[in-house]
């Protein structure tokens, strides 16, 4: 009897113990697919960690050139509506090669990504905000987007992109797990698509309508993903912050290819590879610009050296007006304003020469060489070149060069001729004779030169010459070097015949001095 009550307390400890074993292996194996499920959504959530970052970066640093394809894309179907896949970031070094095919999630759920982007104008306040169409983007058909809607003035409006990292196809992601995976994000931006038409992030910190997206093959439908990117207003979101994956929020460095040693040396610099556009803005929301930027503290503004393109040795200054104060110190040998050209050894205007330094025998001289000079405010309008241009004393019967005129008109009709005025500057009579008037004129020797001449009257009866008979080429008061009989005037007719003796007329008889006895005042002009 009491052998039957021990086998029955065995049997009832064995019972008891297999049992106990059975509920541990159920705890275990539930334990190990919590283990698993959770793994997986730590996987997932890395990896669309790692692609929203690419595809901010791809938007930010491709911005302008996205709103091109987005315009193109209205060309051809009406709306400028896109989306990219993956291999486009791949391809650009945004994302590595093995981020461009299935990944976690199109091994799990079959499921694949996507950059889905459209223009919207900032200045739309419905929501969500209509996506423009080409007649919107190029209302005048100029075959370009409307400048209003690219001249960063949110004012008259502004062509914006929203972006949204989506999957889509394959097998829905449940509820429950599509909260969790987004909650492992670690990013506010992360979104998941519970019902229709609805995106929420995590702990339902946004909701956003997306059907404005819908009528693309990549939509995203309930069990799917869709992160923030980029929003009108807000630019691409999460980019200013290197917790996000943005490793240039100055984005210094645009338009280097992101997987490239260049790329990762400008990082590493201070090198500026982009433009840089400073723009005015309105501080108090009145409308008004009041904020205009400026660069202040720079020593240097330096064109490049060199590149793959050649040599780059222009430096444009677009203003309406350039205003410089301080001292102007140019090395270069050549400036060029307007008409106005200034080069190391002249200075011309419209192409000719106004002040040139030349070499003169051993001296270096300014010359100023203008074709016509007008003072505008003296006697109306004084033209320089009207003015003399030489004024002399010379010798009676000597020659004097005619200036040379410049190439214009006085009335815009009549050309400039070289012009003489002489005076009788000194004069005496050999005999000591009173002289009683005195004339000086200048003829023409040839096409440059003038010869002046000084024609003396004295009393009556005491030459044979008078004005109106012409004189010789042998002109003066001697003859064959020897003086002529007191009393009288020697000299020749028009035939070459000497003249000798008194006429007795009762007027005043003339002669021309030489040299030796008379001097003139000569100016030259041009006229």
């Amino acid at each position: 009897m009491m052998r039957m009550r021990q086998r029955g307390a065995l049997l009832l400890e064995a019972i008891l113990a297999l049992g106990v074993a059975a509920s541990l292996v159920g705890l275990s194996a539930a334990f190990i697919a919590q283990e698993k499920e959770k793994q997986e959504e730590i996987m997932i959530a890395s990896e669309q960690g790692v692609i929203l970052a690419a595809a901010r970066n791809f938007v930010q640093q491709n911005y302008n050139a996205i709103r091109l394809d987005l315009f193109k894309e209205a060309e051809t179907g009406g709306s400028a509506i896109l989306a990219y896949p993956m291999q486009k970031l791949a391809d650009e070094g945004y994302l590595p090669a093995s981020f461009s095919g299935d990944g976690v999630l199109g091994h799990m759920y079959g499921q694949q990504y996507a950059l889905i982007a459209r223009a919207v104008d900032r200045a739309d306040t419905g929501t969500p905000q209509v996506t423009l169409s080409h007649g919107d983007l190029d209302p005048m058909s100029t075959g370009g987007i409307d400048g209003v809607l690219v001249d960063s003035d949110p004012a008259n409006g502004e062509m914006e992109i929203e972006a949204l990292l989506v999957t889509y196809g394959g097998d829905p992601v449940r509820l429950g797990d599509g909260g969790d995976i987004i909650g492992r994000l670690d990013s506010t931006f992360g979104g998941y698509v519970s019902e229709a038409g609805t995106a929420r992030g995590p702990y339902a910190n946004f909701v956003m309508d997306i059907t404005s997206f819908a009528a693309l093959a990549e939509y995203p439908d309930p069990g799917h993903f869709a992160g923030l990117v980029s929003l009108s207003s807000f630019g691409v979101l999460g980019s200013d912050a290197a917790s996000d994956g943005v490793p240039d929020p100055l984005r210094r460095c645009d338009g280097v290819n992101i997987a490239s040693q260049e790329y990762a040396d400008c990082l590493a610099s201070n090198e500026i590879y982009a433009d840089i556009v400073l723009n005015h803005h309105d501080t108090n929301g009145d409308g008004i610009a009041d904020r205009f930027p400026a660069l202040r503290g720079v020593t240097m503004l330096d064109c490049a050296d060199s590149g793959n393109t050649g040599v780059q040795n222009e430096f444009l200054i677009d203003c309406a007006t350039t205003r410089m104060t301080g001292n102007l110190a140019v090395a270069g040998p050549d400036a060029d304003i307007g008409a106005l050209g200034i080069r190391a050894d002249r200075v011309t205007f419209g192409g000719d020469d106004v002040l040139v330094r030349q070499t003169v025998g051993a001296a270096d001289e300014n010359i100023v060489q203008p074709d016509r000079v007008v003072i505008d405010q003296v006697n109306g309008g004084q033209d320089l070149s009207e003015t003399i241009v030489d004024t002399r004393v010379v010798r009676a019967g000597q020659t004097v060069a005619k200036p040379i005129c410049p190439a214009t008109t006085i009335d815009g009709v009549t050309p400039m001729e070289p012009r003489i005025y002489p005076s009788p500057a000194a004069y005496s009579d050999p005999r000591g004779r009173a002289i009683v008037g005195v004339r000086a004129f200048a003829e023409d020797v040839d096409a440059t030169n003038w010869r002046v001449r000084l024609m003396v009257f004295v009393g009556q009866d005491f030459c044979t010459n008078d004005v109106s008979s012409p004189l010789s080429t042998s002109i003066g008061y001697h003859v064959n070097g020897a003086p002529d009989v007191a009393g009288t005037c020697t000299g020749f007719d028009g035939a070459g015949v000497q003249n000798t003796g008194d006429l007795a007329d009762g007027s005043a008889d003339v002669y021309e001095l030489d040299s030796s006895f008379g001097a003139v005042v000569v100016q030259t002009r041009c006229y």
